[in-house]
Parts: C-alpha cells; structure tokens; sequence
C-alpha cells in the first residue's frame, strides 16, 4: 500500500525542485508514489485545518531554513504530530530540547538526509520513491542516495565534470590569456541551472581570457564528506601555493569568512582580487525601476557581509523571474555581465602587466574648483602623499620621469599646467593641455550611451558636448602628465550659481565634460587604474541606484571597467561606504591627522590663572576680590568669550566663574589636529606620545582608560574632575581643573616611559614612578594593562601605517587587500588599527551593539509575556 507523503518548506525555489521530483517520479511509478508539496512563508500561522492536512498523510518532512521551533506554526504542528505520534522529520538545525522527528529510526533519518543533502533531481525522485514504500523491505524500488560531486570545473562544452585543474587547463586554456575563476553554487549544477555559468563562460571567452568555473557548496559537511568552497578553492584556484587565477568572483552570498567557509588566511594566500557579483532575487523590472536596487535584506547578505571578505564590488548579473506557470526562472543580465568580465579583465591585466607599461591616473579632489583647492581632502596632506607615493612608484619600475624635490615643487607643476580654475585658463596652457577629447571622440562615446541618459543630460546640460571646457573642436581635460602617470583634478560636478547644491544633489547629472573626463582617461588614454586621493570626491555621490547599479547610474558609467584604488579616511564610514559600492573602489583606510590636547595660550591661559586666583581667594573671607574679579572680566572680553558664556544667565559671579572654568577645561582638554596625516608614515617622537595619550582616554573594549584609572586612584571620577574644573579639593590646594592638568601629565610620562624602553613593556619602570608607587595593587595592575595594550598593541599597530602605502602599491598590482573594521580609533577604537586596509562599515564582532541587545531582549520578554497571557502557559 502507497504512503502518502507530504514535504512542507519555506523555502520556494525547494519546493518548486521537490514538485519537479514528484511529477517525474510519478510518471514513472504512478501507482507507488503519492505526494503533496506545501510552500508557506517563513511567519505563516498556525490554523486548524494544518490537523486535518496532517492527519490525512502518513509522513511528513518539513526542509525549513530556520534554526529552532522558533515560529508558532512550527511548533504548534511539532506538538500536534507529536501527540498524534505521526511520522515526521524536520530538515533544520535545532535547538537542545527542540524534539524534530518521530516514529522514523536513526537509520532511516540518515538516509532522508543522504537523499536530501547530497541532492539533484535521481535523489529526490529516489527519495518520493523511498519514502512510499516500506522502508525495510528489500524490494523498495527505490535507488540508495548517490553522493554526486561536492564540487567541480564545469565547462558546457565538456561532457564531463573536472575535479582535476591540471586536466581542464590542458582541454580549455589559451596560454597566455588572463585566467579570470567564478564560482557558483553547486546546486545550481545539481538542478541544470547553468543559465548564468554558460553565460559568464562564454562572455569570458568572448573577451579573450581562459574561465575557470567551478561550483561549490560554501560550507563544509563532515558527515558527507563535503569540503565546502575551501576545499574547492585548494582544488582549483591554489596550486604549489599560488592562485592560477588572476582574479575571482564570488557569486556566494554572506561572507565566506563569517560563515567559516574559508579564512582570511586563506584569501590572502590567494591573493587576488576578489569581485563580488550578485544574483538577485527580484525581478528584472523591479530592479531597473528601484532606486535602490536591491532590498535592505538583499543588500544585508549580497553586500554588507561580502564587505567583510575584502571583496571589491562587481554587478548584478541574474535576476529572477517567473514563468507562464509562475515559476522561478533565472534570467541573466548580458550587460552586466560584459561589465562584470570587463571589470575582472582590467584587474588580470592590471595583475600581469609589468609596471613600467601600467598607465595610472591619480585624480585629486578639487571643491571648489579652484587652485587652492587642489587636493583638498579630510586628514591628509594629499599632495605631499602623492609626491612621496610617486617615489615608490618610481621605485617599483614605473614610468615617472620627474620627481619634485618638494611640496612647494610638486604644485608649481601641478598649476603650471591646465587645471580646473578657470581665471588661470590662458591659450598657453589650452595649447600645451597633455589632456583633449575631441568633439568626434565625444560623440562616439556619447552615442553608445543608454537612451535615457543621453535625455538627462540635454536637458540639464544642452546638447554634446556642452559648453563646460569647451575649446576649439576639443573638451580640455585638466592635468599633468609624468611619464606614465597622469595627474589630474576631479572635474567640478556642476557650474552655476550653486555648485555646493549641485555637489551633493540625487538627480542632476554631471556635466558632458564630466563624463567625457573620465572617458578619456578610460578608453583614449588608457589608464590601467585610477585613484582617487582622500576623503572625498563627487563621483560616488552621482545620480543612480543605491546599489546593484546599471548602465545608466552615473557613477557606473564614469568608472566603467577601470580599476579604482581609494586611499580613504577611516574614521568616515558612510562616505567610504558609498564610494566602495558605488565607485566600485578598493579602499586603503589612511590614519587621522596627528593630534593634541588644544591646551589654553594667551588671554585665554592669563583668564584660567585669574579663574584659579578667584578660587583661593574667595576662601578668604576679609580678601578683597574686587581686582581679581576686574581681571577675570576683562579676559574674558579680551577672549571673545561673552558671547559664549554670558554672565547675566547666572544668579551670582561664582555661578559665572564656575561655568568660565569648566568651558576653558572642556576647551584645553579637547583634541586638535596638528597638522595633516601622510600616507604612510606613522607617528613619531612627540607626536607618537600625543597619539597614543589619545588612543588611551577612552576605553579599548576590556582595556581601562589611562586618564580615568589614574583620577579613579585620586579618588575621583574623570568626568567630575572635567565638569566642576573650578571646584577646590577638600585642602584647599588646587582645583579640580588642576588635578586633572596633572593626570594628563602623568598619562604622558607614562608613555613617554613606555618609549625610552621602545615599548617593550618592563613593569618596574611604570611601577617606580612617582605618581605610581604608593597606589593600591589593583590600581598598579590597571595601569600595567594600559601599558601592556600600548606595548603589544597600539605601537606595533601605529608601525604599520606603513601598509598604507605598501598596500595602496599592491591594489595597483590587483592584489588581494586585507579587509578591516572602520571607525574612529581614538573613540575606543584602537583595535581597528592598523589601517591601509580595505575597510568595511560594519563589524561583526560588535554585533549586536549594547543599544540593539537590550532592544531585542525586551522584544524577546514581549513574544514571551504575551505568549503567555494568550495561551495560558
């Protein structure tokens, strides 16, 4: 007698594979095999006629994506099939007292899950067949699981799957072709839906490189023998400890670091470049009409998470549609994926070329566009960083003709050519310009624009090639050229009467020239990659999606396929995040500028002495205050200070002295800047003390702040010493302005100790200060922690601001760069140093924030409180 079976998921595309299973099986077997598939949304409800659905099968199999009982149908149907003792199994990882099955044995849950795990259309048939039938009798006609292959090169043109690179490089590969690696999911191949790998082969092929695609899972399976993408990846792109490819992308969503199918160990011994595209889960129309892009959820596990692998963003590449019968069907995007290969063909011949052939455009933001504005960027020197960058360049065997001898040299150059500023335009310099587009050139460009641009832009703009550095027959594109680099300013994003506005605006387009600047230095020129210096430019602020872009969204259409390196500000996350999925940048985080406490000088120094006498003198009772308090007032007007503190909001003088005090200690006790950062070189000497006094005043995780630890051993609060500066102690013998003057001298003796020994750590020489020897063990202990994470951590870590530069060298090279969290160090974020990596916005390991935890956590106590009120247990 035929069971009848019914499979219940939340997942639809298994659903759709589990009724493909069942029909052809039932063609076949007819009288054995009798199903019924349900596909329910992941929050669907519980209702009464589930028991009588339930009741009317013999097993039940539920494949959830989920982990836990954790919705009410889920276990409202485990009680039911539970009580009523009817054969079922849940295909989920579990929680300890989660009960997932019944009435099945141990060995027949194996074997559901070798046919469900090991997968394709014979296993599922099989498992339907299975399933019907009795188990235990010899004569089930149903065929045992078939592990297919967990991995494999695919090629269509092969009859066959390789699981030997040597052997598909001999069938398929040109020698002296780039390699460019895809990988793609192994179910995918298990099911024939192969429409995206065909695709992306032959685009490949098509523009003259050798594919490597392979299918994976991405985690591995012990229990199935299954390696996952990192034994794939050892299989087929490392071979004698170095990558046969000369760049990779992923298909794989989430992070192939966080969902531990490899290491970034393992990335980095890879190293190349690793594009990132994406197969998106809407439809082709909804993702050209959307502004975003893709969904929050999408962008969470197609974007944010790749971020943490180092990934440089790609394309969206499949979409996925429905067909007459109102199934999923995958539909490739062809544009895209010519741009996607495009992409990875630049970043092969960036790997492969030698340097002295590579063309560079080094690209310095200029807001306003002005001379005095070239290379204007947030923390960093970017001129100095450039003309020290062109040494390396030099160094490394690229063509560089002039080295400027200085700062003031390299600008002279700089503005001795074109440049944006226009009252400097003379007809010597439009001559000799070393940039010109001509009106034909432009126009080539302009007609393989899509429709709609082309239509954004005359309206904006008029008619190409518009009139913004138009000359002669020409668009002037601004620059100097030196040897095989080309160094030039970032065109203005619009010119009018409001050009801020235009700066940041969502929907006025770039200019003709602006297009054409970055066309010229693509496809005329020839650049082999760009770099945009410092925090930040325009081009990842132009009009277009979100994210996933399109041929029409500005930012895709200026960058195109050339590779963008991005030194960027580590502390502006946001800004830098926009850049890297818009711009399709490799960022290489810089530090921020060099810092001190702002300290008080003149009036203001004079003022807070006048304040400090005001307070000894005020526990005189017979003193008179009359000169001091003449003093006081007239600092402070001498300081521009009335505006700020206004001695009429207080009842008396000691209510106005007392706020002059607290707002001069918040003043001198603030951080400033002391300059610029330069690329690549780390702090020193006095600099390197302020710098790490600043790394230290806050916490660093478990690690205490060194200004706190010693007020806390004073026996008081920093922040009360901060906020009630004029207050005396209770002897009389300073304020509480002073007493924090000297923990701030006594953290920078400390370090200022840690550097005479060159930061390795020697406990004797902190515990035989002065201001260190009387204090309790546990204070002694703090500070010896403090000085441990100096030593250990932030020194060797402020060292290597050096990759700032080494890195940026190896982007140039299309190697693989280090991912790293983003933020700002001195706000308790030491341990995001060292930067000069490619950094993302969101770190996993500060999930989830204090904030979000306490949120969910109430939400959690809600579920269950009215869980509770409702059901009455």
């Amino acid at each position: 007698m035929m069971k009848k079976i019914l499979f219940v998921t939340n997942m639809e595309q298994t659903a759709a594979l589990l009724q493909d299973a069942l029909e052809k099986v039932q063609k076949q077997y007819p009288e054995t095999v009798s199903g019924q598939v349900c596909y329910l949304q992941s929050d669907a409800s519980w209702e009464n006629v589930w028991e009588k659905t339930f009741t009317e099968h013999e097993v039940i199999i539920f494949p959830w994506m989920g982990t836990g009982l954790n919705t009410k149908f889920l276990s409202e149907s485990s009680a039911f099939l539970q009580q009523r003792q009817i054969k079922h199994l849940y295909l989920m990882s579990g929680n300890p007292e989660d009960v997932l099955h019944a009435a099945f044995t141990d060995h027949e849950i194996q074997v559901i899950k070798q046919y469900y795990v090991y997968g394709g259309l014979q296993n599922w048939c099989n498992l339907w067949l299975w399933l019907s039938q009795d188990q235990e009798n010899e004569k089930n006609l149903a065929e045992p699981p078939i592990n297919l292959p967990w991995d494999g090169i695919y090629h269509p043109a092969a009859d066959k799957i390789y699981t030997d690179f040597k052997e598909y490089k001999k069938d398929f590969f040109q020698e002296g072709q780039p390699t460019i690696a895809v990988v793609f999911y192994r179910n995918d191949w298990l099911w024939n839906n192969t429409v995206f790998a065909d695709a992306i082969i032959k685009e490949i092929e098509t523009q003259h490189c050798n594919p490597l695609c392979f299918f994976s899972t991405s985690a591995p399976d012990s229990d199935s023998g299954c390696e996952g993408f990192r034994g794939a990846m050892y299989r087929y792109l490392i071979q004698d400890d170095k990558a046969v490819a000369d760049v990779f992308i992923n298909t794989i969503k989430f992070s192939l670091f966080t969902i531990r199918a490899c290491a970034l160990d393992d990335l980095e011994k890879m190293n190349v470049s690793v594009l990132q595209a994406y197969t998106l889960y809407r439809t082709y129309q909804e993702w050209y009409e959307n502004f975003d892009g893709m969904s929050a959820m999408e962008i969470s596990y197609s974007v944010s998470l790749p971020e943490f692998d180092g990934i440089i963003h790609g394309t969206p590449v499949t979409t996925n549609e429905r067909d007459e019968n109102g199934s999923q069907l995958t539909q490739v995007i062809p544009e895209r994926i010519n741009m996607l290969i495009r992409k990875a063909k630049k970043l092969a011949v960036l790997k492969r070329k030698s340097n002295y052939e590579k063309k560079i455009a080094i690209v310095f933001h200029n807001n306003p566009p002005t001379n005095s504005n070239i290379g204007s960027a947030c923390a960093i020197d970017s001129i100095e960083s450039i003309r020290l960058f062109l040494q390396d360049l030099k160094n490394q065997g690229y063509k560089v003709d002039r080295l400027p001898a200085d700062r003031q040299e390299f600008i002279n150059e700089l503005i001795e050519h074109a440049t944006n500023d226009r009252s400097f335009m003379n007809d010597k310099l439009i001559k000799n310009s070393d940039g010109k587009m001509t009106f034909e050139e432009y126009q080539d460009f302009y007609q393989i624009l899509p429709e709609k641009v082309q239509k954004k832009l005359e309206i904006d703009w008029g008619k190409a090639p518009g009139e913004v550095f138009k000359y002669d027959d020409f668009l002037l594109i601004p620059g100097t050229l030196n040897g095989n680099i080309f160094i030039t300013v970032q065109p203005p994003r619009g010119f009018g009467e409001d050009p801020d506005k235009i700066y940041h605006s969502p929907d006025c387009a770039p200019t003709h020239h602006y297009l054409a600047f970055y066309n010229w230095l693509r496809d005329i020129w020839g650049a082999d990659a760009m770099v945009h210096v410092g925090t930040h430019g325009s081009l990842e602020w132009l009009p277009g999606k979100a994210a996933a872009l399109s041929n029409e969204c500005y930012p895709d259409i200026c960058t195109g396929d050339l590779p963008n390196i991005y030194p960027y500000w580590i502390v502006d996350i946001g800004e830098g995040i926009q850049a890297k999925r818009r711009s399709a940048a490799c960022l290489i985080s810089y530090l921020s500028a060099p810092l001190s406490l702002a300290g008080v000088y003149g009036e203001l120094a004079e003022l807070e002495k006048a304040l400090e006498e005001y307070g000894h003198f005020k526990q005189d009772k017979d003193a008179d205050l009359t000169e001091v308090i003449r003093q006081i007032r007239e600092k402070a007007a001498d300081a521009d200070l009335n505006d700020e503190v206004q001695e009429t909001e207080f009842d008396d003088f000691d209510g106005y002295v007392g706020r002059l005090h607290t707002y001069l200690t918040d003043l001198k006790n603030m951080q400033m800047t002391t300059g610029l950062h330069i690329l690549g070189n780390p702090p020193a000497g006095e600099k390197l003390i302020e710098y790490l006094f600043a790394l230290t005043k806050l916490e660093n995780g478990s690690i205490p702040s060194l200004p706190k630890v010693l007020a806390s051993a004073y026996g008081y609060d920093y922040y009360e010493l901060m906020d009630n500066s004029s207050k005396l102690l209770p002897d009389g013998s300073k304020s509480y302005g002073v007493l924090l003057d000297k923990v701030n001298d006594e953290c920078l003796t400390l370090i200022r100790t840690l550097a005479e020994g060159d930061f390795v750590l020697q406990e004797k020489q902190i515990t035989d200060l002065d201001f260190v020897k009387n204090l309790s063990d546990q204070y002694r202990q703090d500070l010896l922690l403090v000085a441990g994470y100096i030593c250990d951590r932030l020194y060797p870590n402020l060292q290597l601001t050096t990759l700032e530069r080494s890195n940026f060298r190896r982007a140039l090279a299309a190697e693989y760069i280090e991912p790293s969290a983003a933020g700002a160090p001195t706000s308790g974020g030491g341990d995001i140093l060292p930067t000069g990596r490619n950094f993302y916005g969101i770190d996993p390991q500060l999930l989830p924030t204090p904030v979000a935890w306490k949120i969910g956590s109430q939400m959690a106590e809600d579920v269950i409180n009215k869980f509770i009120s409702e059901e009455g247990r």
